[in-house]
């Protein structure tokens, strides 16, 4: 996943340079005009100040952020939105 870990710093200015944005969460779902932002993080993980803020900021543009932590919750929310 281009878009996630952790990384040195010559494959992350490699990123950067190839348009990798830190904070953009994982992926996009576009369902009858609407947008869903996914991130995905284990049951313990914590997005970090970059993700908040681009989250805040999508979340400002009538965005829908989901924060996922298991397959389940992802499933549940993927029939929730398309039904």
């Amino acid at each position: 996943m281009p878009n996630g870990g952790l990384r040195s710093k010559v494959e992350a200015a490699q990123l950067k340079a190839s348009g990798v944005i830190a904070g953009i969460p994982d992926i996009l779902f576009i369902w009858n005009g609407r947008i869903h932002a996914f991130e995905f993080k284990t049951k313990v993980g914590q997005l970090s100040p970059v993700q908040r803020a681009v989250h805040a900021a999508w979340k400002g543009q009538r965005v829908d952020v989901h924060v996922v932590r298991s397959f389940d919750q992802f499933k549940e929310l993927i029939i929730s939105i398309t039904n």
